[in-house]
């Protein structure tokens, strides 16, 4: 988040404070050159009911675990997973809605020519690695995908 953006809770924590604390500022001789005028703060007024509104819906949502406005709950839940490297943590559900961005790498076995001997310890390391890349599964694009947090933020921080 950009240092100049205001989260939108703040503006209505400093709006509503300044409201508080307006009959006291008016009463000093010494600040009231610098209060905005009587329809500024009709306009400022009407400003605090609409944050007010806001900010009861955002309370409202914070306390849900699957946001009502979610169009895919488990793709964006999948989605949040694998940008925080916990893939192998992927429920049923989750797993399915990324299946389309599943990268598979192509894996040829070729059979052995001359009969097996046991494998020196450099190369069993080298065949539980070689397992260990092929269990992990790739997803294709997940990490183009930007947190929806930032833009609405910023959004919310734009509009005055």
């Amino acid at each position: 988040m950009p240092s100049q953006a205001t989260r939108w809770n703040s503006t209505f924590v400093i709006v509503h404070r300044y409201f508080r604390f307006l009959e006291f500022i008016n009463n000093d001789d010494t600040l009231t050159d610098f209060l905005p005028g009587p329809a500024a703060n009709r306009r400022q007024r009407k400003f605090l009911g609409d944050l007010s509104k806001i900010e009861s819906v955002s309370k409202e949502l914070q306390p849900c675990t699957r946001a009502p406005i979610a169009h895919s709950p488990h793709f964006e839940a999948a989605c949040v997973k694998v940008l925080a490297g916990k893939a192998d943590e992927l429920a049923r559900a989750e797993a399915t809605s990324l299946r389309p961005f599943v990268v598979e790498d192509a894996i040829t076995e070729t059979a052995p020519m001359e009969p097996e001997k046991s494998p020196s310890f450099v190369e069993q390391l080298k065949k539980h690695r070689k397992l260990e890349t092929r269990a992990s599964t790739r997803y294709q694009l997940i990490s183009a995908i930007p947190p929806t947090s930032n833009h609405v933020e910023r959004l919310f921080s734009i509009a005055r």
